[in-house]
């Protein structure tokens, strides 16, 4: 019988876990397909035939926000508090009228919510036209304000900015997760 605990692989695996959407709370603006959770949950992203997309945007409005809330599964066992809480969003800009003349850009806002109580906020600005995963861990004080695991939300506001006359864009978002490392 070994004198160590654990072997040499299982000290190097870290344990994690990850929690998904697994239901639509609310939509602002039109976004697509009419349930939306069942798109972003995927345990791999799936850029080819799984996505949420906004209403097309056209240049010559005023800026337009398209939001989306999403309930999270409750994640098993509970995270602890000195885990590293991560969250991913995998968004990008579709150019309709194929024009990437500035200023039009796409800035997205992910929103960690516990019930309706924002914890943890990011930005990212000027979403480019291709597939890309957003990550951000959450702080220590972020962390310490969850109250409930069980009522988890991801809440993404896609702001499109006008650019020139009549191009046309919209948002879309591919995957969403919470992971705890």
């Amino acid at each position: 019988m070994s004198p160590f605990p654990h072997t040499y692989a299982q000290m190097l695996t870290p344990t994690s876990s990850a929690i998904r959407p697994n239901g639509d709370v609310s939509i602002t603006g039109d976004w697509n397909p009419a349930t939306l959770w069942s798109a972003l949950d995927e345990i791999t992203p799936d850029d080819q035939t799984d996505d949420v997309y906004s209403d097309t945007h056209v240049s010559h409005l005023a800026s337009t926000d398209y939001v989306f809330t999403v309930d999270m599964s409750t994640p098993s066992p509970v995270p602890s508090s000195g885990q590293t809480h991560r969250v991913s969003v995998r968004v990008r800009r579709e150019d309709i009228t194929g024009l990437t003349v500035p200023p039009h850009r796409f800035d997205c806002k992910v929103e960690l919510l516990d019930t309706t109580t924002v914890r943890a906020v990011r930005t990212f600005t000027n979403i480019d036209p291709f597939w890309i995963t957003r990550t951000y861990n959450l702080t220590t004080a972020e962390i310490a304000a969850i109250t409930s695991y069980s009522n988890l939300r991801v809440r993404l506001t896609a702001t499109l900015i006008n650019g020139i006359d009549f191009e046309q864009m919209r948002a879309r978002c591919t995957w969403i997760e919470m992971r705890f490392i």
